[in-house]
Formats: structure tokens, sequence, C-alpha cells
């Protein structure tokens, strides 16, 4: 693995296109990383690891079923529960954020 990357150069591509039933990722980021790992173990069928370079990228497929976009009403419940069970200081603020994002959405609406 290449050590001394500067962080500019370290990207995550995504790749899909209306015809193949795949999207292909391609990713520096640690945390992606292990997150399309992990969902590529417990759901191999719905994710594969394609290639991995050892310049600490990866590449991953998934079957664009297994592929959704939340809205921010759908999402902030997630997070919550997230950070709730880590730090209950940081869920207190993240309620206060979640209230004031729906209420953007709320005025955004009308």
């Amino acid at each position: 693995m290449i050590t001394g990357m500067k962080k500019k150069k370290k990207i995550t591509e995504i790749f899909f296109d209306e015809d193949n039933p795949v999207i292909n990722i391609r990713t520096y980021n640690t945390d992606l990383k292990n997150r399309l790992t992990k969902f590529s173990n417990d759901y191999p069928d719905e994710c594969k690891l394609v290639d991995d370079s050892g310049n600490g990228m990866l590449e991953f497929e998934i079957n664009k079923v297994g592929i959704r976009v939340l809205s921010p009403a759908r999402f902030w419940p997630f997070l919550f529960h997230k950070y709730f069970v880590k730090s209950p200081c940081k869920a207190k603020a993240l309620l206060r954020c979640f209230a004031l994002s729906l209420q953007k959405m709320n005025r955004t609406k009308l």
C-alpha cells in the first residue's frame, strides 16, 4: 500500500449508466472501504470486491437495487441513533439540527 498520498489524490469515483445493472465504486476513503467490505461480506449477491490495487484503493460492484438515496427526513433518525448510542452529548446537538432541518424543509414545501 502506498502511504503519503495527498488527500487531494485520494478520490472516490462512482460509475454507472442506464444500461448496466451494476454500479462501480472506486475509493480510497477508509470508512467507505470498511462499510463496503462489510456489506460485500454480508450480501455477496448484491456487492462484491472487484479490485484491490494494492495502493490503498478498492473497487466494488454493487447491484443498482442495493443503492437508494434517502431524503434528509429519513436519514436524520439513522444519524441520531448512531450518535445517541455512542455519545448522548452529540445526540442532543444532532436533535437540534434535525429539528432545524425539518423546519427548513417545511418552509420550502409551502
